[in-house]
Parts: C-alpha cells; structure tokens; sequence
C-alpha cells in the first residue's frame, strides 16, 4: 500500500514538473519578436555609452544603433551589460548584437560579423594631471591601468615588456580612469575620443604622446545573423547621406573645436565618476537587481523542493536503478562550485543547442539544482 502511494507521488511529481516548467519559458512568438534584438553595451564609455542624471543611458553608440533601428525598421534592446561581459554574451548568443567602441580587428572578425567602421579611434595613454610622467620611457618599473578585453589593453600588453611595465585590468572605464587619479597606477591606456571627452569634462588626467594603433568601431554580431550586419551598414549609409550621423556626433563631440567639445561634454554627462555619484546614476538598476533576485530565490525554492522530493523518492524506491539515479544526482550536483553551474546553463547551454537560455530560467535551473543539494 505504502509502496503503491509512493509510485502515484512519483508519477504524480513527473507530470507536474515539467508542466510548471513549462508555464516559466517563453511562449513560441517567435515571429512576433523576430524584428526585436537584443544589443549589449558597456556601462561607461562615455560619450558612447554612459548613465545620464535622470539614470538613462546615452551616448554615441546608443543613438547611432537607435537612429538605425528606426530606419530599417526594426526595434532594439538595449543591455548595459559592461564591455567585457557583453562579448561573452554575444559568443554565447544570449544577445544578438554589440555596440561599445568596439575596434574592428582581425581577431574579432573571426569570431563575429563585424560591420562597416563607424568611427575612427587610437590607443592614448593617460597620466594623472600633476604627475611627472611624460612618456613611455618613465613607465619602466610602474603600473598601469587597463580595461578587460579592449584593444588599448592589447595594446598596453604588447608593449609591456619593451618598457618594463606590469598591468593591472579593471572591468570598467571609471574605475580605471579612478585607479590612475589617485596614484595607485602611473598611467592607463584607453581609446582617443574617450579619454579626450573624460578630460573635456573635468576628469584630473592628461593625455601623454600621440594616438597608437589607429583603427575603427564597428557593431557585433554573432556569425549566424547576417540580416542584422546587413540592416546596420544599410541603416548607418542612410544616417551619413541624410546628416543625421553628423548631429549625433556633434551632440557629443562638437564640430572638432576645443570649444565646441568641452561644450557637448558638458551639456552630454552630468553622471557624477566618484562612487556615491555612480552608485546614485545606477540605483534603479541596483533595485531591479534586487527585485529580480528575491523573485528569482522564491522560484527556485518552490522547484527546488519538487525535485527534492523527487530525488527522495527515487532514493528510497526498493529498485537499485532509481536509489543510483538519486545518488549520482546528488553526487555531481553537491561537488559542482555554484558559478561554475551558472556559467554552463546560460553560456555552455546555448553553444551546444545554438539557441538562447534566459537569464531567469538559466538562474532558476542553477539554484533549483544547487538549492536540492
């Protein structure tokens, strides 16, 4: 009898399970959203992209992809994901496209699609306002900032050694730039037309020599989506035969004047770069986060105590094949570093079926799993 009541639960447990799971992933209008993509960018990379003081994100990059989509018609969504994490994101296709500065390079090419240039840049090194470095040369022995995955690190990595110089990477402008001001590292390399806007808008660094490696931006798409490359370069010929490419430069950059720069950064970013200032700018991005956290943790309890039971009861079953099941379950799961989990499901995952998992179902999975263990 008691066994009989175990076997229903089970079957029971089965059928439930993948009918709740079911309820959570998205519905198949694939049609409906197929003209919808999802771009990644970076945090602060101003004038490209950066938080303004109402907390929206603006810039270069995000009127450009913007203008285009509205030209080619189709709609955007827009994902401040951090320059680093982004191009993770695309390599994993949880997104379809990137838009940060990105430097069209032969390596890059291989990965994605890359789109036709955008904007012309070089690698600067920067030096605190009243330091005493004055080339590359002073740099022997030193540090120097970069950010994670650009190609002013690359740049700053080949030419390390020529001029005895270590490198410490950070995953954002801000701090970089931070890192430099207060003397903890002696310079830090970063794009031209960024680095000139931060000094443009007051920020104590000076920029030493002349632009390296000169090169140019392009958008990113992940190798299957050939539409998408296509719409941008079509959208961005439009933009520059109409002059309205010229305006969203000059709304940021001016017109190539000193006067007129210093006046679009001033009029462009009003985002405090100290901690509290950028932690105020991104408070409602923190509680979303938060939001999304706490509804994501109550999900995962629920199913994880599901398959919690349904562990259980495999491993109680009189059939050594189910209590095997239940143990080897526990077994992989219980030794499997949490990240490690996370980073498969929503990276690993969409490689291998070449389709994206959510970011709230992969979450849900990972603490499901993790949470019965």
């Amino acid at each position: 009898m008691v066994l009989g009541l175990k076997r229903k639960w089970l079957l029971g447990l089965l059928i439930a399970l993948p009918l709740m799971l079911g309820a959570l992933l998205p519905g198949k209008s694939v049609a409906a959203a197929q003209k919808t993509y999802t771009i990644g960018t970076d945090v602060t990379f101003a004038p490209f992209e950066f938080a303004n003081q109402d907390n929206k994100y603006v810039g270069i990059d995000l009127d450009l992809i913007k203008a285009i989509a509205k030209t080619e018609g189709f709609k955007v969504e827009i994902k401040p994901l951090g320059f680093n994490a982004a191009v993770q994101a695309l390599e994993a296709k949880q997104i379809d496209g990137v838009i940060a500065g990105m430097s069209i390079t032969p390596e890059r090419q291989q990965k994605f699609l890359m789109s036709d240039p955008y904007y012309k840049s070089g690698v600067v090194m920067a030096v605190a306002k009243k330091g005493t470095i004055k080339s590359l040369k002073d740099l022997r022995g030193k540090r120097v900032a970069v950010k994670t995955g650009t190609d002013s690190a690359d740049y700053a990595n080949s030419i390390k050694d020529k001029y005895g110089f270590s490198t410490v990477t950070f995953d954002d402008s801000n701090n970089m730039y931070q890192d430099v001001i207060t003397g903890n590292s002696a310079a830090c390399f970063e794009d031209q037309p960024v680095m000139q806007y931060g000094i443009n808008n007051g920020m104590a660094l000076k920029i030493i020599g002349k632009p390296a490696r000169e090169g140019s931006y392009g958008f990113a798409a992940s190798k299957n989506n050939r539409a998408l490359i296509t719409k941008f370069n079509a959208g961005l010929k439009k933009l520059r035969a109409n002059g309205q490419y010229d305006k969203i430069i000059e709304r940021y950059l001016g017109n190539g004047s000193a006067k007129s720069q210093k006046t679009a950064a001033g009029n462009a970013q009003t985002t405090d770069r100290s901690f509290f200032g950028l932690l105020k700018a991104n408070w409602g991005t923190l509680m979303s986060g938060l939001e999304e956290t706490m509804v994501l943790t109550v999900v995962a309890i629920f199913f994880a105590t599901l398959v919690g039971i349904l562990v259980g009861l495999l491993g109680v079953l009189p059939n050594k094949f189910a209590q095997g099941v239940a143990t080897t379950f526990i077994y992989i799961f219980r030794g499997l570093p949490l990240m490690v989990l996370a980073l498969f499901i929503y990276t690993g995952v969409p490689s291998l079926i070449g389709s994206k998992v959510p970011a709230f179902i992969a979450g849900i999975v990972t603490l499901t799993l993790k949470r019965r263990v």
